[in-house]
């Protein structure tokens, strides 16, 4: 009983810090990782008006509550057994939205690539 009540101490302490970093990741004033952006971003990559990159970080949503670990308690068995399981789902969760923010930062970094490419080529050509 008293060393799960220091681990429940801990992740009390880790559940604020998960709220934390969700609430205060922004980019240019905008949240990304509260589900709180209100907006669609656009990253403008090329000569034309339609060439952009949309994201909207309005679907990513990793506070505590979201992903379901807000009612961790570990401070009796049952708690301890019921958790793991809402651990498990807030992991697959958490991973399967790095994936798309992965997936859209490699789509960046490969237009970045393409216009040094472009940039280069022009001035080649010039």
């Amino acid at each position: 009983d008293t060393e799960r009540s220091f681990i429940d101490k801990e992740i009390q302490s880790l559940k604020q810090e998960v709220d934390r970093i969700a609430n205060v990741t922004t980019f240019n004033g905008t949240p990304l990782l509260n589900g709180e952006a209100g907006k669609e971003l656009h990253f403008h990559v090329g000569a034309r008006k339609d060439d952009h990159i949309g994201w909207d970080p309005s679907l990513y949503n990793v506070q505590a509550s979201k992903l379901g670990i807000d009612g961790l308690d570990y401070r009796s068995i049952d708690g301890a057994r019921d958790a793991i399981d809402s651990v498990d789902q807030a992991l697959a969760r958490v991973t399967g939205s790095r994936a798309e923010l992965g997936a859209n930062q490699n789509k960046l970094q490969s237009t970045i690539n393409n216009l040094a490419i472009t940039r280069e080529n022009y001035s080649a050509a010039r």
